[in-house]
């Protein structure tokens, strides 16, 4: 996989991690989502210094939404490392003997229920706080909805505070009657969850089970759970099982086999270390605890037509084939489009249109061709198209040393629009209010053509506009003016030249802090900056040539758009000094890199033997492993606490 491949998968699974989070919605299948994250991780493992900030291994969930309330969780609500076949079982148990020299211990197993996870306090007895998985450190709050939950206690006899965590869902017996408003019960739930109003998520008739919670009581989690069904909460079935390949083979099977009989929606099974305090000796990445595993059942398998394929252009211009199948119901859900990826897979299933073809799914979402079952009439090849599907020019050129193909018309309308929808969103310059279905409509309208006019828009061409009055308009006019003036590192990512994510951007911003500045660099002052490569500098330098991009940058200027220049340190006391975070830290971690960055320092995402620092919080991840082997191989990597830190930036406080 090139770096640029790297980066655009990326991307692609952070929209599907917020469409899965925030939209309630999924475009692609478990399993398939689940191949592309080995893929980042594999890539990651090989080129350390070149991950990606915003990799989708370096979160958990999504950001809360704006309209709620946060809660910050006191222990991380991490997601759950998967396993898909019996390999990565044995692996796991392998993984537990070697962390914790025991060679005998007891698992647990439940049925993985495919809902919501949410953490729920109780104090004096009461139910006091709920909230949803957030980005697995801060949620939102959603009391108000988690009291409409019939079978969930609002008070228990326990009166120490307690915090248990469980899976919203809803029954798919339930479910019946909300087919055709949703594609399946997780959806449902999901955004009953984040309802504003309590009274709608009441007719959603939630459920729930709680599979723990934090109680000191029990140091077995299936005595736990015992406790806290006899405390009255709706608890999931949990089995206690020898630690052997052969136990939970035959668990997982006898679940499988059993999963019809279930009136909620499960895609697998949880296997967790029983034993608590073998959980905490094993501990947990920055993602997942390391003490337990789901295991995804196989993928369903149906077969339906081949009848046309259609061709996708996203922002950088790369074209997608994307199949269009004869609708096929699979468990309550109608498929009508599947993935096919990049035109060697077309090749390589030697699919044609008319084709029966089989697909494979993992859950309510689009699935993946895998193979043809029986050959159709046709005999004609699918080809890459010629012309671009969207601008309908010959502009259609094979990306060099790769198997996708690009159009290059920087007017071609589909990229015009992706363009404009990055530049717009959250982690760019962040225009609230300028959603999709807005932008649709200003280039229908013919208001925007490059992402310069959005800062040409008038009260006049935005009152027009489906659902805006007065106040919406004043509201996306007071954003736009307000994007003009973010720092450069957002401009520079917003752009959307490839190979800059948000790491790359920044690192770019701190020696080049303006268009001029930038412009002016050479491709070897770019080369000197540290974790910059030369595919990004190559990249770079070829479009900051560009006459096309230079038009943009000199209207994007005339019309305003002047960065915030950069913070100028409150010291030195940091500088030169390189710093990578890990673990849970008492703050925010965005706090905690803008106090090393204010006296002088500089943080990076992934450790070396050039690393200075590595600042060290609760429950940390693989960097600590991999500083601890440098340091033992002749590296001076100092390992320091958040009091270490400020120690660093107040050094006067040590004399006092």
């Amino acid at each position: 996989m090139s770096h640029e491949d790297y980066l655009l998968l990326v991307q692609k699974l952070l929209k599907f991690n917020k469409e899965y989070y925030t939209l309630n919605q999924s475009s692609v299948s478990d399993h398939q989502y689940d191949t592309w994250y080995k893929q980042i991780k594999k890539y990651e493992e090989n080129h350390p210094l070149l991950v990606s900030e915003d990799s989708p291994t370096q979160l958990i969930g999504s950001e809360p939404e704006k309209g709620f309330k946060q809660h910050a969780h006191k222990e991380p609500l991490l997601s759950l490392s998967n396993a898909f076949n019996h390999n990565d079982i044995e692996r796991f148990l392998e993984r537990i003997t070697k962390e914790t020299n025991q060679t005998k211990f007891n698992l647990s197993i439940e049925p993985k229920i495919d809902g919501c996870a949410v953490s729920i306090i109780y104090t004096n007895g009461k139910l006091s706080l709920a909230a949803t998985r957030g980005n697995g450190r801060i949620g939102e709050i959603i009391t108000h909805n988690i009291h409409t939950i019939a079978s969930l206690p609002k008070t228990i006899s326990y009166l120490d505070e307690l915090e248990i965590r469980g899976e919203v869902y809803i029954k798919k017996s339930t479910f019946e009657s909300m087919k055709k408003d949703f594609a399946n019960p997780r959806n449902a739930a999901s955004g009953a969850l984040r309802q504003l109003d309590p009274t709608i998520t009441k007719k959603r008739q939630l459920d729930i089970f709680i599979y723990g919670s934090n109680t000191p009581a029990y140091d077995s989690h299936t005595d736990t759970i015992d406790w806290l069904k006899n405390l009255g909460f709706p608890v999931i079935s949990t089995n206690k099982i020898p630690g052997s390949l052969e136990s939970v083979i035959d668990s997982i099977h006898h679940i499988e086999s059993n999963k019809t009989a279930y009136d909620f929606e499960i895609d697998g099974t949880v296997i967790k270390i029983d034993k608590k305090s073998m959980q905490k000796q094993m501990g947990a990445t920055a993602k997942a605890p390391k003490w337990a595993v789901a295991y995804k059942f196989p993928e369903k398998e149906v077969t339906t037509t081949l009848e046309g394929i259609e061709f996708q252009v996203g922002r950088t211009g790369v074209i997608t084939p994307v199949a269009h199948v004869t609708p096929v119901n699979v468990s309550g859900a109608t498929i009508s489009r599947a993935s096919l990826h990049n035109f060697d897979e077309i090749k390589r299933l030697n699919i044609h249109i008319g084709d029966t073809i089989i697909i494979k799914r993992a859950g309510e979402v689009i699935p993946k061709i895998v193979g043809v079952k029986t050959k159709g009439p046709s005999t004609e090849s699918i080809e890459a198209p010629d012309h671009c599907p969207s601008c309908n020019e010959q502009s259609i050129r094979q990306i060099d040393g790769q198997i996708a193909f690009q159009c290059i018309n920087p007017n071609c309308p589909a990229q015009i629009k992706e363009k404009i929808k990055h530049f717009c969103s959250k982690n760019a310059m962040d225009i609230e209010g300028l959603g999709d279905a807005i932008v649709d409509q200003l280039l229908q309208k013919g208001h925007i053509q490059t992402v310069a006019d959005l800062y040409k828009l008038t009260r006049d061409d935005l009152i027009k506009l489906d659902r805006f009055a007065e106040k919406s308009t004043e509201n996306l006019l007071s954003a736009i003016r307000a994007s003009k003036t973010k720092p450069f590192a957002n401009i520079l990512f917003a752009l959307g030249i490839p190979f800059i994510g948000e790491v790359s951007a920044r690192l770019i911003a701190d020696h080049y802090p303006t268009f001029e500045s930038l412009t002016s660099a050479t491709e070897n002052h770019l080369m000197a900056i540290d974790q910059v490569g030369p595919k990004i500098v190559d990249t770079l330098h070829n479009t900051l040539s560009s006459s096309h991009f230079q038009s943009l940058i000199q209207d994007l200027i005339t019309q305003g758009v002047n960065p915030t220049p950069p913070k100028e340190p409150s010291s030195q006391h940091l500088s030169g000094q390189t710093f990578v975070i890990t673990g849970t830290l008492s703050q925010p971690r965005q706090k905690i890199e803008s106090m090393i960055q204010d006296h002088g320092g500089k943080v990076i995402k992934s450790i070396s033997k050039s690393t200075h620092y590595l600042l060290l919080g609760d429950s940390p991840g693989s960097k600590y492993d991999k500083a601890t082997k440098l340091n033992n191989d002749g590296a001076n990597i100092k390992i320091i606490t958040e009091n270490n830190l400020s120690d660093l930036i107040n050094p006067s406080s040590l004399t006092n």
